[in-house]
Formats: C-alpha cells, structure tokens, sequence
C-alpha cells in the first residue's frame, strides 16, 4: 500500500496512508442560489412574453381577416331586380323552368337580361306563417 504515499490527488482514510479527503458541502451558497432563481425567474417571464406577444399577433391578425371579409360582404350591394324581369326570365314561371317544389315554395330556373342565371323562389302566400318563413 505504500505505492499510495506521495500522491498528493488522492485521499482517503489514514489507513492508506494518505491524506484525509476534505469534508464535501452539499449546500448551495446563496450568490448560486440567487443566481439560478434569477435564471429561472427570468426564463419563465420570457416565455409567458412570447406567449403573450403571438396571442396578440394571432388575435389582431384574425381580426383583421374578420373585418376585410366583413368590408367586402358590405360592399356587395344586392341586385335589384323587377317581378316584371323575373316573369320574364322564368317565362312566366313556366313548368319548363320549374327546379323543384317543396311544402312551402317553389324554385324556378331564369336567365335575366344580362345573361345571368338566377335560381328564384316563389312562396305559397296561402299557407299561414309563410312570412315567418320568408323572414328567415
């Protein structure tokens, strides 16, 4: 065991004839301690940040889309068009032209003036609550 002696990096027990090993601290000093705290303090608001900062990117993004979709449905003026040009597109609302009949209305095929086709429903103002139905 006297290969152990003079070797100054080794420690142990006396009975190996070398130096007794310092005593190991397992306590934190409190400049490290301060020091990870800070770490992780500053770690966690940088996240929350980010977090924070795409939520609002997102949500004025979405709203932007929002409002441009809602600029454009305003700007779409709904066509008017005279019972009269609608007698004459459906041919006088010909069996010929007729898509479809259900309990409560009918659907013809026109063409107006311009060209367009048009799908026009015709409701049956004898059944009652028909108004409510026309509303919705």
């Amino acid at each position: 065991m006297d290969f152990f002696k003079g070797n100054e990096a080794l420690c142990g027990i006396l009975r190996f004839n070398v130096p007794i090993c310092p005593e190991v601290s397992n306590h934190v000093s409190k400049r490290k301690m301060v020091e990870r705290a800070s770490l992780i303090a500053f770690g966690v608001v940088a996240f929350i940040s980010i977090v924070s900062l795409a939520l609002i990117f997102l949500r004025k993004r979405r709203k932007d889309k929002t409002t441009i979709e809602v600029d454009e449905m305003i700007s779409i003026v709904p066509e008017r068009i005279s019972y009269y040009e609608l007698m004459q597109a459906t041919e006088q609302f010909s069996g010929t032209n007729l898509l479809g009949t259900g309990s409560s209305c009918s659907v013809y095929k026109g063409v107006l003036n311009n060209g367009k086709v048009v799908a026009v429903k015709v409701f049956n103002l004898r059944l009652e609550g028909i108004s409510k139905i026309f509303d919705a």
